[in-house]
């Protein structure tokens, strides 16, 4: 399920459950209840593909890389030139 994979990019924040849904489907997999959550699963998921990101000595500092890249876009602010409320 390359879906699946798209968790471990950097910036992955969701994964499509209904791709998923339709894939178990297509790939004859077992029969799973009506009241399977597949949003619950999905957040497990990307929390547990998280903690191998973190604790990974190849994959940390990737991660690090690319959030300080986000913070960078952010534009600085120049507190010289704030107004402030008496």
């Amino acid at each position: 399920m390359a879906n699946l994979g798209q968790a471990f990019e950097v910036n992955c924040v969701n994964l499509d459950t209904n791709l998923l849904a339709k894939k178990w489907q297509a790939m004859n997999l077992p029969f799973l209840l009506d009241s399977f959550d597949w949003d619950l699963r999905r957040k497990l998921y990307l929390r547990a593909v998280k903690k191998i990101i973190q604790n990974s000595e190849k994959l940390r500092p990737i991660y690090i890389a690319f959030c300080l890249t986000k913070l960078s876009a952010y534009s600085v602010v120049n507190f010289n030139q704030l107004e402030f409320i008496n």
